[in-house]
């Protein structure tokens, strides 16, 4: 029952008890059963009011008894189900953190296992270091050392193994580390021929007194056995330079790789260009410091706007650099001044080199300068 309807009951009751208050205050106005008759009137109106209060409150209790379990139920699945979404997140994260720990163990495992380098027990390191180039924990970590086994690398076939997988997540922004493998090799390759040439010298002193000791004469058998060795360790170092160098050389021709370094500087430092077809590269926005170009072909390669920072202590060795399209001021001084052309004969990529070339190439370049280009 409405509220509205409560009101009217209410009052209509007001108004006959104040009709009666009124009648009774003059008597003789309205007989016994007129008073009766209006008493009982009153009843009824409250017991109709208290009808309704009483209807009212089991409306109330109704709608709580509907809307209790509904709520109760509903309650009851949130919990379930913030139960499960919990238990989902405590298995996830106990699975993150046994993978975790299960990778924290393979990777010290795997530190221990690449220390050897050659042989198949260096292959079955190599192997468990790439699986960690895609890790995001231990992913840079791998590619660091990679590189630094690389640079140290006895076993060509392993070196291939590893090279390749590195080459593949190699790309200009993180190409500086990989140019280090070239250096680390070369130094290597100095280093072995050094103890070539004590070798050397020590079989021409073992070779003096073989006529007279047969001690120098089994001596110059197991230091002739050294030198075999060395030089074997030397090849596979040129081997591996060489492929270093063809990596960068793909590199520096790959359209798609170029156009992701536009803007920035490529920095080759410490590089050695082996052998390399270098022709028609442009390396105006390359760091050049400390890199090697021996026996290089440079035809038409662009080397403008390279000033002296850029390529401190490189070399030119073998390398007909007259031949290339355009160059700066500064690396042109420094070419004229320590890798001129001297007529000895040395021998170039593609045609030979003459002095009449070399002199018509030098006022070619020099034509072509700008006041402010290299500065």
């Amino acid at each position: 029952m409405s509220g509205q309807s409560t009101e009217r009951w209410a009052t209509a009751a007001n108004k006959i008890r104040e009709h009666l208050e009124k009648v009774l205050d003059e008597p003789g106005t309205m007989s016994v059963e007129e008073l009766a008759s209006s008493w009982r009137a009153i009843a009824e109106v409250e017991k109709a009011e208290s009808d309704v209060a009483r209807a009212r409150e089991v409306d109330r209790f109704e709608k709580l008894k509907f809307w209790v379990p509904i709520i109760a139920s509903l309650i009851s699945t949130m919990a379930l189900v913030a139960t499960v979404i919990f238990q989902v997140y405590q298995f996830r994260e106990n699975t993150r953190l046994s993978k975790e720990a299960e990778e924290d163990t393979q990777w010290r495992e795997t530190l221990n296992r690449v220390k050897v380098t050659q042989g198949p027990e260096g292959a079955f390191g190599i192997m468990m270091l790439k699986t960690f180039f895609d890790s995001s924990r231990y992913g840079r970590q791998s590619r660091e050392v990679g590189t630094r086994v690389l640079g140290h690398m006895g076993d060509e076939d392993t070196f291939d193994l590893l090279f390749e997988a590195i080459m593949d997540h190699t790309d200009w922004s993180n190409s500086k580390d990989v140019a280090v493998v070239s250096k680390l090799l070369v130094d290597g390759y100095s280093a072995i021929g050094e103890d070539i040439d004590r070798a050397q010298k020590e079989r021409e002193e073992l070779e003096k007194q073989s006529s007279t000791s047969p001690a120098a004469s089994h001596g110059l058998e197991n230091i002739d056995r050294e030198i075999q060795r060395l030089t074997g360790i030397r090849d596979i170092a040129v081997n591996e330079i060489k492929k270093v160098s063809e990596a960068f050389v793909k590199l520096l021709k790959d359209p798609e790789q170029r156009s992701h370094a536009k803007g920035h500087v490529i920095d080759l430092t410490g590089l050695q260009f082996y052998d390399a077809n270098l022709s028609r590269i442009d390396f105006r926005n390359v760091n050049l410091v400390g890199v090697t170009f021996n026996n290089c072909d440079v035809t038409d390669a662009d080397f403008d706007g390279l000033n002296e920072g850029r390529f401190t202590n490189s070399s030119w060795n073998s390398t007909a650099w007259w031949r290339i399209k355009r160059v700066s001021p500064d690396l042109l001084d420094y070419l004229q001044t320590n890798w001129a052309f001297n007529g000895k004969g040395d021998d170039y990529q593609g045609a030979a080199a003459t002095a009449a070339e070399y002199a018509a190439a030098l006022t070619r370049l020099k034509g072509d300068l700008s006041p402010t280009r290299g500065h």
